[in-house]
C-alpha cells in the first residue's frame, strides 16, 4: 500500500562551472602600444582583430558597457540611446555593415524614442517610467538633450512632443530656485536653438557650483562669447583625472567630461584639449563601476572629439601573439587563443587596433569538476 515501501536511490554526477557566451572589446593605440592577456575565466575563446586609422577604437569597452544596459528607466534608456547615436558612424567601420550590432542600432534608437515619448507627462516633461504622471526636471533635461540630438540625426521625433518638452524646460528655468538645474536647462535649450541670453546673463552673476560653471562655459563658447566662457572655466592646470565613487548628481568623472566639452568648444584641436581627452579616456576605461550617466557623458564627449580629429594616412604597427609576429591586412583577422595567450602591440606605430574576444566564459569561480552525491528517498 501507499507509504509502506521505501526505496533509496543514490547517484553521483559531475558539476562544472556555468559558462556563457561572452564578447569583450579592447582598443589598442599603435602609437603608445599595449598588451592584452587572455584571463583564466575563458574556456573557449577566439579573437577577431581589426585595424583602423581612427583612435575611437579605444572607446569600445565604454560603448560595450553602455550597450549591455537594458532599456529600463528614462535615464538608462536615454543613456544607452545617446551612446548609440554617438556611435552610429563608428559601428559600421568597426564591425562591417552587415554586423547585427550595426543592423539593430537604428531599430533600437527608434524603440528608445518611442519608449521615452511614452514617459512624457501631460505637462510636457518626463517621468522615470512609462505611465508616470509626475515629471522630473533633471530626467527631463537628460531626455530632451537626447531627443534634440536624435531629431538632428533624422530620427522621427514629433514636433509637438518636442516643443511641449522644451516649453516645460523653459518653465522650470523661469520658476526653479535650483541654479544647478537652471544651468543644465540653459545647456539643453541652447542645443535646441532656443534663446536664453537674459537667463544666461543672470546665471553668470550667481554663485554656482563647479558643474554649473562648466555647463555655462560650454554654452558661452557655443554662442561665441569666448572671453566670458574662459572666465567660467576656472582652471587649476590639472589634467589628471582622479575618480572616486559618486552619486547620480555628484561625480568627479562627469565633471571632468564637462570640463573637456567646454575646453573643446573653445579650442577643438588645442594641445591641452588633446591631453584632456587622453586623461578622460584613461579614467573611463579604468573605472569599472561607473554609472550610466558617467559612461555616457565620457563616451559622447570623446566620440565627438575623435570624429573631428584628422586620421593618419596609414595604419602601421607590429603585433605579436605569444611571441610570434601576426601579419595584419585590411580584413578582420581571426585568431585562436587560449587562457594565458598574450597579444602585444609594439609602440611607435600609427592608427589603432580593435580586438574582439568571444567565446565561452565561466560565470562563477567554481571547481572544474566537483563530485557531489544526491540521496533521495522515494516512497511507493
Amino acid at each position: 500500500h501507499h507509504g509502506e515501501h521505501v526505496r533509496e536511490v543514490a547517484a553521483e554526477f559531475t558539476v562544472r562551472a556555468r559558462t556563457l557566451w561572452r564578447q569583450e572589446l579592447v582598443g589598442i593605440d599603435f602609437a603608445s602600444g599595449g598588451e592584452l592577456q587572455v584571463g583564466d575565466g575563458w574556456t573557449q575563446v577566439e579573437a577577431v582583430v581589426r585595424r583602423d586609422a581612427r583612435a575611437d577604437l579605444q572607446l569600445a569597452p565604454a560603448l560595450q558597457r553602455l550597450l549591455d544596459y537594458p532599456f529600463g528607466c528614462a535615464e538608462q534608456t536615454t543613456s544607452v540611446a545617446t551612446a548609440l547615436l554617438a556611435a552610429r558612424t563608428m559601428l559600421p567601420r568597426w564591425f562591417g555593415e552587415q554586423d547585427p550590432r550595426v543592423l539593430t542600432a537604428n531599430v533600437r534608437l527608434e524603440q528608445a524614442v518611442h519608449r521615452l515619448l511614452g514617459m512624457q507627462t501631460g505637462r510636457g516633461g518626463f517621468g522615470w517610467w512609462p505611465g508616470s504622471d509626475r515629471d522630473e526636471p533633471f530626467v527631463t533635461a537628460h531626455v530632451v538633450d537626447f531627443l534634440v540630438q536624435a531629431r538632428g540625426f533624422g530620427l522621427a521625433v514629433g514636433e509637438a512632443e518636442l516643443d511641449a518638452a522644451l516649453q516645460r524646460c523653459q518653465s522650470w528655468l523661469r520658476d526653479s530656485d535650483d541654479t544647478s538645474l537652471r544651468c543644465r536647462l540653459v545647456e539643453v535649450l541652447v542645443r535646441a536653438g532656443r534663446p536664453v541670453q537674459p537667463w544666461l546673463d543672470w546665471l553668470c552673476a550667481q554663485s554656482l557650483d563647479g558643474d554649473a560653471r562648466l555647463r555655462l562655459g560650454f554654452v558661452l563658447a557655443r554662442l561665441g562669447q569666448r572671453a566670458r566662457a574662459e572666465s567660467m572655466l576656472v582652471d587649476d592646470g590639472e589634467i589628471v583625472v582622479r575618480t572616486f565613487p559618486g552619486g547620480d548628481f555628484v561625480s568627479p568623472l562627469r565633471s571632468q567630461a564637462l570640463r573637456f566639452v567646454a575646453a573643446r568648444a573653445l579650442a577643438p584641436h588645442g594641445e591641452r584639449t588633446v591631453a584632456m581627452a587622453a586623461a578622460l579616456q584613461r579614467a573611463i576605461l579604468a573605472e569599472q563601476d561607473a554609472t550610466t550617466q558617467e559612461n555616457v557623458a565620457c563616451f559622447r564627449a570623446l566620440a565627438e572629439h575623435y570624429a573631428e580629429q584628422p586620421a593618419p594616412a596609414d595604419v602601421r604597427g607590429r603585433l605579436s601573439l605569444d611571441g610570434r609576429e601576426v601579419v595584419l591586412g585590411s580584413e578582420p583577422l581571426p585568431l585562436a587563443l587560449r587562457p594565458g595567450s598574450t597579444l602585444v602591440a609594439e609602440a611607435g606605430g600609427s592608427g589603432c587596433l580593435l580586438v574582439e574576444l568571444r567565446g565561452q566564459h565561466q560565470v562563477v569561480d567554481a571547481p572544474r569538476a566537483a563530485r557531489m552525491r544526491l540521496h533521495r528517498e522515494l516512497v511507493d
